[in-house]
């Protein structure tokens, strides 16, 4: 997974939705794949992401 899919995924983490079930929301389904994410080369892209968003 690159910067770029990671971004989205965090994204569709925080979707806010009116009027759907949670297990057909974008958010509830972006949650249960980050769930099955082992890769651990993503963590120094998790560690920039957050830096960043510290900052601003």
């Amino acid at each position: 997974m690159d910067r770029k899919q990671l971004e989205e995924l965090i994204g569709r983490m925080a979707t806010v939705e009116k009027d759907q079930n949670s297990s057909e929301s974008v958010s509830w389904n972006a949650h249960r794949e980050a769930e099955k994410l082992t890769d651990i080369s993503i963590l120094p892209i998790l560690k920039e992401i957050i830096q960043e968003k510290a900052k601003s």
